[in-house]
């Protein structure tokens, strides 16, 4: 009879052991559809724009309240700061409540724990369970452990977004009023998921950066050409000046043929010199007959000296008494005086001299 008594109990917990079996088979059926799901929809919004912060803001609102109560992306900011890019919760409240916390307690980036950490190691963080006592270690003051109290977290998962061997930023993802709680499995799949992000980051990155470089080479080829219309300008300029200065030059040349040829058959002695120094620069045949010495190319007035001539009481003329020394110092004309010359064959005869 006890055999008879037991077997309908032993059939209940048989039924009872299959029936939660089944349940819980459903349960992770409908988790992985939900997943499937999820990662079809982010796969579709994370090719759907090259706006990466505009696409990691739609990932962290599809992500939110379907696969958890909280959601933020962070990005590596130059000189080791970091820089969030999105934020989700269902109640704007709480998002207000996180800003007030984030101004008023800002995080360590040194910490060993949270973004900063994750993206400094490129790690996963993984908190099933937040204990109180995590948030009282984390707290600055009362007043921050009250606000951090508020938020009502559960549990934790800062997963990083590494591509190409870089860590880029960190995808958040908070547990909190729906009692839901994160574990291993979840790890492996928003992992996939971060995989994902932070290809889609590095893509929409690098296209942003060949953009840059196409737009560059742009503006230096455009740069290049307009140096280039100068330079072709330029050069027509200075032919033109070049074909006008041998113009010129050709006409120099025959002035300077035509004042050869006055000065070489002018009866008087002509003889040149620079202003302001006094240096003999010409002087023609003429001048060299009557000297009966070839011309004295002086440096300056002073040298004059070498040209010996005497005034008619007997005095030396000094090289500076000479009329083209006084007009290089005046600028006016001067002269005509006479003087007694000492020419080259030795003899004497009274010159008069003009400047």
């Amino acid at each position: 009879m006890q055999d008879a008594v037991e077997r309908p109990e032993d059939e209940l917990r048989r039924a009872q052991s299959q029936l939660a079996g089944e349940h819980e088979a459903r349960e992770l059926a409908e988790a992985a559809v939900r997943r499937l799901q999820f990662l079809a929809e982010a796969s579709a919004v994370l090719s759907s724009s090259l706006d990466y912060e505009t696409t990691l803001s739609n990932v962290a609102s599809l992500t939110v309240p379907a696969m958890a109560d909280w959601c933020a992306v962070d990005l590596a900011a130059e000189g080791g700061g970091v820089r969030r890019v999105a934020v989700r919760h269902k109640d704007a409240s709480k998002l207000e409540l996180v800003q007030r916390i984030e101004e008023e307690y800002p995080s360590d980036p040194a910490r060993e724990s949270g973004v900063p950490h994750v993206i400094r190691t490129g790690l996963t963080e993984f908190v099933a369970d937040i204990p109180d006592e995590m948030l009282v270690t984390a707290a600055a003051d009362e007043r921050h452990l009250e606000m951090i109290r508020a938020l009502g977290l559960r549990s934790w998962l800062v997963l990083p977004l590494v591509a190409r061997e870089r860590v880029l930023g960190a995808l958040t993802l908070v547990q909190a009023e729906s009692g839901r709680t994160f574990d291993r499995s979840d790890i492996e799949f928003f992992e996939d998921v971060s995989r994902r992000a932070a290809v889609a980051i590095d893509n929409a990155r690098l296209v942003r950066e060949l953009e840059e470089a196409q737009r560059q080479l742009e503006e230096q080829s455009t740069e290049l050409e307009r140096q280039a219309e100068e330079l072709e300008e330029q050069t027509s300029r200075l032919e033109e000046q070049t074909h006008e200065q041998r113009e010129l030059l050709r006409e120099l040349g025959r002035e300077r043929s035509r004042l050869s040829a006055i000065f070489d058959h002018a009866p008087v002695g002509i003889v040149f010199a620079e202003a302001p120094s006094g240096r003999i620069l010409f002087g023609n045949p003429a001048a060299e007959r009557i000297m009966r010495h070839p011309v004295r190319y002086s440096a300056n007035v002073d040298d004059y000296v070498q040209w010996e001539a005497y005034h008619a009481d007997g005095r030396r003329v000094e090289g500076r008494e000479y009329p083209l020394g006084r007009a290089l110092r005046s600028g006016a004309s001067q002269g005509p005086d006479e003087y007694l010359y000492h020419r080259g064959d030795g003899t004497f005869a009274w010159i008069r001299l003009t400047a």
